[in-house]
């Protein structure tokens, strides 16, 4: 009885991760980060740290918005040349 139990708790205790985990991801989409207004902060001389806690976002959010800034002002390289 005890092992039938200790199952089904498990079983219990598993299909609520289960059923957590999409809505928590689902979450996470809804949250875009204004890279603009992080670019902004950090063009005003703010630390990543101080914006990520200032907006309530991670920094590695702030680092993939710096990594998109400058990756988007970089010029294209020039088209390869046919021989």
């Amino acid at each position: 009885m005890k092992i039938r139990f200790l199952v089904r708790r498990s079983l219990l205790a598993l299909l609520m991760l289960a059923l957590l985990l999409p809505a928590a991801s689902l979450q996470a989409a809804r949250h875009k980060v204004d890279c603009r207004q992080v670019m902004a902060a950090l063009d005003q001389g703010q630390k990543p740290k101080a914006v990520a806690k200032t907006m309530g976002i991670s920094t590695s959010s702030v680092y993939r918005c710096r990594r998109l800034s400058r990756a988007a002002s970089k010029p294209a390289p020039p088209p390869p040349v046919a021989r």
